[in-house]
């Protein structure tokens, strides 16, 4: 089975990019055809992608489209219109926050793509309790921790050492970790919190530290998916936003970690 997998992908990047990159790298592995079609570029350049999507994927026998809110949802306008158009089959797979006022706003338009569809995938409770409010057909498809993992997650001691990996946008709420550790330091002196990416609050964010005199923060900006493993050894994940999948810390420990749901996503496929 061949499969062409459309999200606006950047091979250096984590969030979307770095579950593609997982995803067509353990399929490959079960022996399935996989090819990626980056939707990433200008918006006059993406109009010209409804013809070139439909020249690549004639060869195809599934396109497998990842999206998400507002302008992220570009590529499933994109790989819907072409599937119908070849009767391709269609996996649709939603990821990251702003769903449901997304979906609130736009429903009369989003709910003919995910209709268009042999099967909308998401990646928890929360995103399927969403689809279900709007009446989406949906699939809950997990990353699940493999043995190795649960073993290797099953710690006697954890070091309060804190990490936020959002980018500094006002759908993140840094600003909340930020004050919920504050209070954290008040019982775990020895706490510490690196807080990860950039955005536009970022000044912002960094700011309110000093006029708090919130305690050992560090602010370490943007870094490299490969390069950036060594930074979560002994690490407490935090993310205020409830349905957002931290999809680039999943990037670096994912054999085992993501391995279970390309197993279901392979069964998946073949039901199409």
């Amino acid at each position: 089975m061949r499969i062409l997998i459309v999200a606006n992908y950047n091979d250096k990047n984590g969030g979307i990019s770095g579950q593609v990159t997982l995803l067509a790298k353990h399929l490959r592995e079960d022996g399935f055809d996989v090819e990626i079609f980056s939707t990433k570029a200008s918006p006059i350049k993406r109009i010209s992608f409804f013809s070139s999507l439909e020249k690549t994927a004639r060869d195809y026998d599934v396109i497998h489209v990842h999206c998400c809110s507002y302008l992220g949802f570009y590529p499933a306008i994109l790989a819907c219109h072409v599937a119908k158009k070849l009767n391709k089959r269609l996996v649709l797979t939603y990821h990251g926050g702003g769903g449901e006022k997304f979906f609130k706003k736009w429903d009369w338009a989003v709910r003919r793509y995910m209709n268009a569809t042999d099967e909308n995938i998401v990646l928890s409770g929360f995103l399927a309790e969403i689809f279900k409010k709007f009446g989406y057909k949906y699939r809950i498809i997990p990353n699940i921790l493999g043995q190795k993992d649960e073993i290797r997650f099953r710690r006697s001691d954890v070091n309060p050492k804190f990490i936020s990996v959002r980018s500094h946008e006002p759908i993140y709420n840094i600003e909340c970790i930020l004050r919920a550790f504050k209070i954290v330091k008040d019982s775990l002196p020895e706490a510490t919190l690196d807080v990860l990416a950039d955005g536009s609050l970022r000044k912002k964010l960094e700011q309110y530290v000093i006029d708090e005199n919130i305690k050992d923060v560090k602010s370490l900006g943007k870094f490299l998916t490969q390069k950036s493993e060594n930074i979560f050894n002994g690490t407490i994940f935090l993310s205020q936003c409830l349905g957002l999948t931290i999809s680039r810390c999943q990037y670096w420990k994912p054999g085992d970690m993501v391995s279970w749901s390309f197993q279901v996503m392979s069964a998946a496929y073949h039901i199409l």
